[in-house]
């Protein structure tokens, strides 16, 4: 059950029911069973695979509680990687699904930092970090890796649902079915359409609508998570900005999987620094970095290049030479080179993760006709995004009751007139590289 199904928003629907109906009923104890349950749809064999990873991690919790060794602790963290990259690269030939993986063992890692600078740890504590937070529904598919302490926290609170937070959420999980099911399968579509005729143009064209698509796609899934938790109280980051906004290379990685690069800085980055920064160059910890954030969502060669051009780029923009020239140029000429610098990034991830489509006959196969629709996806795309242009702030936060109900309807009326004949609730086919989580 995704995100973007038909049945997951009456399962949302039941949940708030049931907090409706048993208002003292502790909010952890209704996401804990409910992550459990939404987490064995997807098969038993990958429920339990986790269910065990979870006890496994409390079990070494308590071994090292005994021992206190710090090279019992890396081992530790060097079983939990380990066990993530084995099963994310064997996860098709062991025949399980591999949804949520990645955060659920990112999610454990920062649990064990946390846990052990706790200190004085009760067993209903181990629960809450081991099992409570990584299985935590609405950030389990598409993030953000939230530290557990801030989840647990607001759980605690057994807030009930009031009306502004239930209109709020429910607005914000429209506007995530929206970008799913117009504006990203619109533009999925219209990408391949443009990849298909293989004209260079056309392909480069295709490559930046390729980015943006993915985009949509991918805080598609934020937004529904972060809309579900916005109804019972909780606030969760937006793990997405807008990226067409990005003022430079820096800027556009500070806007997309923002939760995950906040990770790989604080625990790679900045440790190799302090540790190997005398010396190593510091540039050669970003070029890993970067790396790593391509190869997390797929370890393949395709990846590595994508990591690895990425990581170029900013090191590219960063370097001394380009800034001393920056700082001489007027504003125009600067704006000009970091507009440059975005555009290459978008178009050049946008090859990269669906070259596939150049040398495929069979992607047309099941594409509708190129309509109308396609164009006014891109149109109401970037009015959207213009709406969330500052950085700092969550646009839909700033407008009153009256107005959420009012955007909420547009988006219904958009989408349901739209997808009369497209098949409203039905599954686009997600791009082959980046749906894999």
């Amino acid at each position: 059950m995704l995100y973007t199904e038909l049945n997951f928003l009456f399962f949302i629907l039941f949940l708030v029911f049931l907090k409706l109906s048993l208002p003292k009923f502790p909010t952890k104890i209704l996401f804990l069973l409910s992550s459990l349950f939404w987490y064995f749809l997807f098969g038993l064999h990958s429920f339990l695979l986790i269910i065990g990873l979870s006890f496994f991690n409390i079990l070494m919790f308590y071994i090292y509680k005994n021992l206190e060794k710090k090279f019992f602790l890396y081992t530790w963290v060097i079983l939990n990687l380990i066990l993530m990259i084995f099963l994310k690269t064997k996860s098709s030939f062991l025949s399980f699904n591999s949804i949520g993986l990645s955060f659920f063992c990112f999610s454990s890692l920062l649990s064990i930092k946390e846990i052990i600078k706790k200190g004085d740890v009760k067993f209903q504590d181990t629960l809450h970090y081991f099992i409570l937070t990584p299985f935590f529904f609405p950030a389990l598919v598409q993030g953000p890796i939230e530290p557990p302490s801030k989840i647990i926290k607001q759980l605690d609170l057994n807030l009930p649902i009031n009306l502004n937070n239930a209109i709020l959420g429910f607005t914000i999980i429209l506007l995530g079915y929206f970008k799913y099911h117009f504006i990203y399968s619109h533009l999925y579509d219209f990408t391949l359409f443009l990849f298909h005729g293989k004209i260079i143009q056309n392909i480069i064209l295709a490559s930046f609508l390729a980015t943006l698509s993915a985009y949509a796609l991918m805080s598609s899934y934020c937004d529904i998570g972060r809309g579900v938790s916005k109804i019972f109280g909780i606030d969760v980051i937006m793990n997405f900005r807008p990226i067409i906004w990005a003022k430079s290379p820096i800027d556009f990685w500070n806007r997309w999987n923002i939760s995950l690069g906040h990770f790989l800085k604080e625990n790679v980055t900045f440790p190799l620094m302090l540790r190997f920064g005398k010396i190593i160059p510091h540039k050669y910890f970003v070029l890993l970095t970067f790396i790593i954030f391509g190869l997390w969502h797929e370890v393949t060669w395709s990846w590595f290049f994508f990591g690895a051009m990425n990581g170029i780029y900013v090191l590219l923009y960063s370097s001394q030479t380009i800034q001393n020239f920056l700082v001489n140029q007027s504003n125009l000429i600067q704006k000009t080179v970091n507009l440059f610098f975005v555009i290459l990034i978008i178009i050049s991830n946008g090859f990269i993760t669906n070259y596939q489509s150049l040398i495929s006959s069979e992607v047309m196969s099941n594409l509708p006709p190129i309509s109308t629709n396609h164009f006014l996806a891109i149109v109401i795309f970037f009015i959207i995004e213009s709406m969330q242009k500052d950085l700092n702030t969550d646009f839909l936060k700033s407008y009153k009751m009256k107005h959420l109900i009012l955007i909420s309807f547009i988006l219904l009326t958009i989408g349901l007139f739209s997808f009369i004949n497209y098949n409203l609730f039905s599954i686009p086919p997600a791009p082959p590289l980046y749906f894999k989580f």
